[in-house]
């Protein structure tokens, strides 16, 4: 109790610093918060049933997509895209286009919970920068003044993409809820079907890492890969787009 005591003041402490953030300084603290709570509160999906709302746990599981987008760059189903755009100054700014869709995870030891994106961050670490030409009809869909200008100029960026694809192990991290969803199995034939959900918190935000290292107790967790091409472009609708 002690120990959970001490981890949950310094993951208070980091919650605080990061609400008051931005940048990378911000994503920073997010990993060292997400570090935090994951060391002390990570918990597979069937053990959430006896814990409380409002909770900030972790949960390592298999995404499966509910809606997906084309990602910027190479056009792949994703349940999140994030692209960092940069004309190729040193110094020059940069602009971030983010599209994302709720989804469930899936470890196999209950019924998938759903991961709620508004107000979330995805940890990763951006890839190296490539050169992205404007002759992809997928960017031409991007709206933006920073990649107009650049249209108009060089007619050629840097670009790189985090992505989340269906099928992918991830590690959440979120504050403990409920939300109604016709799909999920109703506990009685009173009660209206909830499925547990992961959100953001005042202090909390939704935080999705990727699991590189093989997870040998999620490989049993079968792989739910969308049929067809992708529910909706780059365009649309972004959650935020900055």
């Amino acid at each position: 109790a002690g120990n959970e005591l001490g981890a949950a003041a310094a993951a208070a402490v980091a919650a605080v610093a990061l609400s008051t953030a931005s940048g990378a300084l911000g994503v920073h603290l997010a990993n060292r918060l997400h570090r935090l709570i994951a060391r002390g509160r990570r918990h597979r999906i069937a053990e959430l049933r006896a814990l409380p709302d409002r909770r900030a746990v972790a949960v390592r599981g298999v995404v499966v997509a509910r809606r997906t987008s084309a990602s910027a760059l190479d056009n792949r189903p994703s349940v999140w895209s994030l692209v960092r755009f940069r004309k190729g100054a040193l110094l020059a700014p940069d602009f971030f286009h983010e599209v994302a869709f709720d989804f469930l995870l899936d470890d196999g030891t209950d019924e998938p919970i759903w991961i709620e994106v508004a107000g979330g961050m995805l940890l990763d670490p951006f890839p190296s920068d490539e050169r992205v030409q404007f002759q992809s009809t997928t960017l031409l869909e991007l709206e933006h003044p920073f990649l107009t200008r650049l249209r108009l100029d060089d007619r050629e960026v840097l670009g790189a993409e985090l992505t989340i694809a269906p099928g992918d192990v991830v590690e959440v991290v979120g504050r403990l809820s409920r939300r109604l969803d016709p799909t999920a199995p109703s506990e009685s034939g009173r009660d209206p079907p909830r499925r547990r959900a992961l959100r953001s918190g005042t202090r909390v935000p939704v935080m999705v890492k990727k699991i590189q290292a093989p997870e040998l107790e999620l490989s049993r967790v079968r792989r739910l890969l969308p049929k067809g091409p992708p529910n909706a472009s780059p365009g649309e609708p972004p959650v935020r787009k900055f």
